[in-house]
């Protein structure tokens, strides 16, 4: 019994030695841990919509038929009525 009533007295001293953290400096880690995961954050949301705006490229400029771009012009020209009609067009506006 006397090495674990020594043993518990090892404890206590060591309990009431340790001081307590330093509030400003806890204060400080605070802030910068907080940035970091702000910064984390913005940098995986920028990878994300990078590689997103990489998928959107790689699609829209793979080899097509080369007829949808004319089909896209002529739908838009039916809706919006961009151009006028075939029948309409003269070769003296060349």
């Amino acid at each position: 019994m006397n090495v674990n009533e020594e043993i518990l007295k090892q404890r206590r001293a060591a309990q009431t030695a340790i001081d307590r953290p330093n509030t400003e400096a806890l204060k400080k880690a605070r802030e910068v841990r907080l940035k970091q995961i702000e910064m984390n954050a913005i940098i995986k949301e920028c990878v994300i919509y990078l590689i997103f705006v990489l998928v959107v490229y790689f699609i829209s400029y793979q080899e097509r038929d080369r007829r949808s771009f004319l089909f896209a012009q002529n739908v838009k020209n039916q809706f919006f009525g961009g151009k006028p009609a075939f029948s309409s067009v003269s070769l003296l506006s060349f």
